[in-house]
């Protein structure tokens, strides 16, 4: 992706996580470059489309909560339930 592009990607990734400043570019940029191999590799082409290109920021901003990167948005995890008496672990 050109420059100019990935930085209006960042940008938008930035506005659907709800961030500011570049504390976080670096990786930002790498979830960005991330999600457009994925992209690539599942559509099987060696450039993006231009339709695909919103896709991108996206599939980051998935990712980046997905995975916890954020504290405030780690996600949450259930491990066990319990009912009455009963308790049941999940794995």
């Amino acid at each position: 992706m050109e420059q100019e592009k990935r930085t209006e990607a960042l940008k938008r990734l930035k506005m659907l996580l709800g961030t500011e400043g570049s504390g976080k570019d670096e990786m930002l940029f790498f979830l960005l470059d991330d999600a457009e191999r994925l992209i690539l590799g599942y559509c099987r082409r060696c450039c993006l489309p231009e339709p695909l290109e919103s896709l991108v920021p996206v599939i980051a901003a998935d990712v980046y909560r997905a995975k916890g990167y954020a504290a405030e948005d780690a996600p949450k995890i259930v491990k066990s339930v319990t009912e009455g008496a009963r308790s049941s672990a999940l794995t």
